[in-house]
């Protein structure tokens, strides 16, 4: 008795924290200078919440004593980024303005359980991917050549007149 209670305990805390949402689901694609929001929702009160992209990483942390979610690291996309979600309703979001080419590829979103005194890497984790394609404009580049041909024609007329006088005498 005491180890099926030991393992329905097991099965239910490693699916008690999950990320059960996640927008956009797939691709998201936009054009270069335009915002994007990336959102992820989970089952439970989260204290962490992280957004990676290339080694780049946006770091959001419940803070109990102030009942609100800080910014515990944002420094590579400093003026770029912003909260989005409600703690309430479990949701942790990044709006990133003014995308560049650099912010294409996968983007993750780590969540960490709330543990009331726990340390971080203390609680359940949970991770979902994101892809985000930034379209860069078009450039057309017009070439305009301007060929100028200038034709000289001489025109020599030559008149010759020629006047023979024939005198004829006879005797």
């Amino acid at each position: 008795m005491l180890v099926l209670l030991l393992l329905s305990h097991l099965v239910t805390n490693s699916q008690a924290f999950q990320i059960t949402t996640q927008t956009p689901a797939d691709v998201i694609s936009i054009k270069a200078g335009e915002s994007f929001t990336l959102m992820c929702t989970v089952d439970n009160y989260y204290e962490w919440c992280t957004f990676k992209h290339n080694n780049k990483l946006c770091d959001y942390e419940w803070k109990r004593a102030d009942w609100n979610v800080t910014v515990a690291e944002c420094g590579d996309y400093q003026d770029r980024a912003e909260f989005q979600g409600d703690y309430n309703y479990y949701q942790c979001g990044i709006k990133i303005s003014g995308a560049r080419e650099e912010d294409s590829g996968e983007w993750s979103c780590d969540m960490e359980e709330y543990n009331r005194g726990g340390e971080r890497n203390y609680g359940a984790k949970d991770v979902k991917t994101f892809q985000v394609q930034v379209m860069m404009p078009t450039t057309t580049t017009t070439t305009t050549t301007t060929t100028t041909t200038t034709t000289t024609t001489t025109t020599t007329t030559t008149t010759t007149t020629t006047t023979t006088t024939t005198t004829t005498t006879t005797t």
